[in-house]
């Protein structure tokens, strides 16, 4: 309905632009049912998110709409005041009429790709603004001099060569000195020409623009555009729902390339890797390559392979099926994260904890038999205390 409706409006602009009779019945009538349809749209919104619509996250995408159905209130000018080309009123409606277009802007909220795009370039605007103080600085330090030496060669020149015509055009004030290194900086100009006549000007003018249009084509100009690329690629990065987006995807691909891989490491086809077939695979080069290329550990002896093929295999039935190296593929995929790690170190500390207690417990439970065979009587033996008790002999 949106791109229907801006078709519409251009439609209408186009007839009355070629036309002399004004926009005909039929269009007037479908622009108010599309009005209609985005006050209704509207009204639901508003009546469904209450607080929300104006609160919410998407509060500045729905004023927008909002202002745009307000705006849209020009579409009754028609039947409300005819053909009343006078009319003060319709001209204002008129006027307020073509704000409509602006409802084209909605798609960006639909297509992602589109929003992507208007968040990039929003949140580059400073790079950008610093770009061009940056820019007005080098034009106005050249205008500056470049001006200097035309001014004073138009003053000793005579007033009717036409080459001091086109050199006080040019450079005749800082405005126009200004606008000629715009137009000539953004190839509007044929600056061979401004060449030809600063040449006879003078050597230091000519060299002033010929190093200014090198130096802001080949250097400023470059190096303005990677940082506005650089800070958007920034700022598409940090949209929460760019993120999600790639994550999801990512791990889509990821998984479709871990089954397809598992499909070739599986010589059989029976849906499941052996320790034979994980061994075959190192000796092919295209698997092992293949295995590489997803970033999961490098697999470079036999050793290594049954290493990993006794860790995927929990159940320890002799074979790693596609759920079970799907579940462990995640875990093998580039260098340890930082969760990965906090829990090793984790069950580290339990396993210290846990031998901790079993060596009380066996201390205690030695200094019990110590004391009793002592009571008994039963032979001489070498005091021992929890002090003194060293864990090797306890093999702990």
């Amino acid at each position: 309905m949106i791109i229907v409706n801006a078709a519409q409006i251009g439609y209408d602009a186009e007839l009355t632009a070629t036309t002399t009779g004004g926009s005909p019945l039929w269009m007037n009538i479908w622009s108010l049912v599309c009005t209609l349809y985005f006050a209704v749209e509207c009204t639901l919104r508003i009546w469904t998110f209450r607080r929300e619509f104006f609160c919410g996250e998407a509060w500045p995408w729905n004023l927008f709409d909002l202002l745009l159905v307000v705006c849209s209130a020009a579409d009754f000018a028609p039947f409300l005041y005819g053909d009343a080309e006078s009319s003060i009123v319709l001209d204002a409606l008129r006027a307020l009429k073509l704000l409509r277009i602006i409802r084209v802007f909605r798609v960006f909220r639909v297509i992602k790709q589109l929003s992507n795009l208007m968040v990039m370039i929003a949140d580059s605007i400073n790079s950008l603004l610093w770009a061009l103080v940056m820019l007005v600085i080098i034009m106005y330090v050249f205008a500056v001099c470049i001006m200097t030496f035309t001014s004073d060669w138009v003053a000793t020149s005579p007033a009717d060569d036409p080459v001091v015509g086109r050199i006080q055009e040019a450079f005749g004030s800082l405005g126009q000195s200004f606008f000629t290194l715009v137009v000539v900086m953004l190839d509007g100009v044929d600056f061979a020409d401004i060449l030809e006549d600063l040449l006879l000007v003078g050597w230091m003018p000519f060299a002033l623009l010929m190093f200014f249009v090198l130096f802001t084509n080949l250097a400023v100009l470059n190096v303005v555009t990677g940082v506005f690329v650089d800070r958007a690629l920034e700022a598409e990065k940090s949209q929460r729902e760019y993120q999600v987006e790639r994550a999801l995807k990512n791990q889509i691909s990821f998984k479709k390339q871990i089954i397809h891989l598992v499909a070739k490491i599986d010589s059989n086809a029976d849906g499941r890797i052996t320790r034979d077939e994980l061994h075959a695979m190192l000796e092919d080069r295209n698997l092992s390559a293949h295995w590489e290329t997803l970033g999961l550990v490098g697999l470079n002896r036999k050793l290594q392979a049954d290493r990993l093929f006794n860790l995927v295999d929990e159940d320890s039935d002799g074979a790693i099926y596609v759920d079970e190296f799907l579940d462990k593929a995640g875990f093998l995929r580039g260098p340890a994260s930082a969760i990965e790690l906090l829990a090793v170190q984790s069950e580290c500390s339990q396993i210290r904890k846990q031998l901790r207690e079993n060596r009380k417990v066996l201390q205690r439970l030695v200094e019990t038999l110590l004391t009793e065979d002592l009571q008994l009587g039963k032979g001489q033996v070498r005091t021992l205390s929890a002090e003194s008790l060293d864990p090797a002999e306890l093999n702990l």
